[in-house]
């Protein structure tokens, strides 16, 4: 059934990523055509860790857990914010509309981080993350105060990337049993992928950024 509905999502992603392209395309405004195509990847990656989580709430049906599924309630805002945002370009070139898209990140690494942390093992590990959450978190904050500096907020937002994608390799290298003590064996591929939500979600904020600031420039 989690297959089914994964495939199902994925072929209504794709439909949205065309429609995103052929919108663009006649908008002839905003991005550049490799900002586009850019885009429309990001597009697909997020949908497709999106559908993961839809997938993982039918799995909670079967064994309920309170923490995965207000941690997918989270996640779930934060990829339909950044999604919503990419397909209507008319948001383009509104601040409150881009800083709703970075507060809806602010909540999920506020709950990731400070409620329900990932569940490693060794110490030192958990102090890592715990630094690398208040760190991204605070540069968050800050990005949604200048928002309108480009600079500040671009390096902001790689060095948030950065860090993200660094938590993700640790945790591969170092899984914690959340990831590899999974009732289906078949679903323990999938909880490896995602560990990569997070760093997927801040290279597309990355993206979306970028582009709102050639919005910006070009109108």
């Amino acid at each position: 059934m989690a297959v089914v509905f994964q495939v199902v999502c994925v072929m209504l992603l794709v439909a949205a990523l065309v429609l995103f392209l052929m919108k663009s395309r006649l908008s002839g405004k905003g991005a550049s055509k490799g900002q586009i195509l850019l885009a429309g990847f990001q597009l697909l990656l997020c949908g497709w860790f999106f559908a993961l989580c839809l997938s993982d709430v039918l799995d909670i049906f079967v064994s309920f857990s309170y923490v995965r599924l207000i941690l997918n309630v989270f996640y779930g805002i934060a990829f339909l914010s950044v999604s919503v945002y990419t397909l209507f370009t008319k948001f383009r070139k509104n601040d409150r509309d881009l800083k709703a898209v970075v507060f809806s990140y602010v909540l999920l690494i506020g709950v990731q981080c400070f409620v329900f942390p990932y569940g490693s093992e060794n110490e030192l590990l958990r102090i890592f993350e715990a630094l690398e959450g208040a760190v991204v978190f605070g540069l968050l904050i800050a990005v949604l105060i200048r928002i309108k500096d480009e600079k500040f907020c671009q390096g902001s937002l790689f060095i948030a990337t950065v860090l993200e994608l660094a938590v993700a390799v640790e945790n591969v290298i170092v899984p914690f049993s959340n990831v590899t003590d999974d009732i289906q064996l078949i679903d323990i591929p999938l909880n490896y992928a995602s560990l990569f939500m997070r760093p997927v979600l801040f290279a597309s904020l990355a993206l979306v950024y970028r582009v709102w600031l050639d919005g910006r420039k070009n109108g």
